[in-house]
């Protein structure tokens, strides 16, 4: 038997969610919460084999670290996949979902979701496949950006630079640690743009952390 605990703001249980735990021999839910705290007591036991999160609860790069954090210490500890986790986009934003993505997370469905749906994403994450929504997935040039960045050369200083843009450090916070001017760290950011050939902070954040350049 397959477990599920929903972690999303205001209790809303999900129609295709209803739907899918009445029709499953095989699935349950255990669990409902609507504070992100709660997922720390459900990995603390035998946890649960699938956890949906409601995307408003990780408004924050510090709250997405946490949770992944907190999956990543309960996987060690069964030294196993054991738990896969769902990102419930509460708005349907796929710049949202890149941004959770590059955080580590596999698995994500919007919010107008059918039970189909829900179903194909949790036998994907069993898989250990990623599981992205079907008119997401289609659209090629978004697909290729979940695939392997080529392993681009960088000076130290720019993989400095850039450790701290994936830690979600502004121009300022970059210039103080590095005791660099700020005009000189918005080149550098610059520079890594072109070098990756990528438009935005959360692809070079995805980067640093596919080539292990930075730690959550």
């Amino acid at each position: 038997m397959k477990t599920l605990v929903l972690i999303q703001r205001q209790g809303l249980l999900h129609d295709g969610l209803i739907d899918l735990c009445k029709s499953s021999d095989n699935l349950e839910m255990v669990g409902r919460s609507t504070e992100l705290d709660s997922l720390k007591r459900w990995l603390e036991g035998i946890p649960p084999s699938f956890i949906i999160i409601g995307s408003s609860l990780l408004g924050s790069a510090t709250a997405c670290r946490r949770a992944v954090a907190l999956i990543d210490a309960c996987k060690r500890r069964f030294t196993s996949d054991t738990v896969h986790t769902v990102i419930l986009i509460e708005r349907n934003d796929e710049v949202m979902l890149e941004q959770f993505h590059t955080f580590g997370f596999q698995g994500f469905v919007f919010e107008q979701a059918t039970y189909r749906e829900f179903e194909q994403a949790l036998l994907a994450l069993h898989q250990g496949a990623v599981y992205l929504p079907s008119f997401v997935a289609e659209k090629q040039s978004y697909h290729a950006g979940f695939g392997k960045f080529p392993r681009a050369s960088l000076t130290a200083r720019e993989t400095q630079v850039l450790q701290r843009i994936s830690m979600g450090e502004t121009s300022k916070e970059i210039s103080a640690h590095l005791g660099i001017a700020v005009s000189t760290v918005d080149v550098y950011r610059k520079r890594l743009l072109t070098k990756l050939d990528v438009h935005s902070v959360a692809e070079l954040t995805k980067y640093a952390l596919r080539m292990e350049l930075t730690a959550l």
